[in-house]
């Protein structure tokens, strides 16, 4: 499945929020694609290949998701995401 395909499957009322595409692509990468984790440039690729500007904070975002209550990712072995 391509990248665009997995976007235009997540719920469009989702669309243009950076954080919830951000989670949906390291989901994508991970659990669609079987890489071992999710880096920042193959996150922001993801949003080139659906035609989208990635975030400027790509990499800021997937660091906050590592921390709070509830944290959404987990900081893969040698380098990347994962979700938690």
């Amino acid at each position: 499945m391509s990248a665009e395909r997995f976007y235009n499957a997540i719920p469009k009322e989702l669309h243009g929020n950076d954080q919830v595409t951000v989670r949906y692509f390291v989901y994508y990468l991970v659990e669609e694609l079987k890489q071992p984790s999710a880096t920042a440039s193959q996150v922001d690729k993801c949003f080139r290949e659906c035609d989208m500007a990635p975030p400027t904070r790509t990499a800021q975002i997937l660091n906050e998701g590592l921390a709070g209550n509830q944290p959404h990712f987990v900081k893969a072995q040698g380098s990347g995401y994962r979700l938690d």
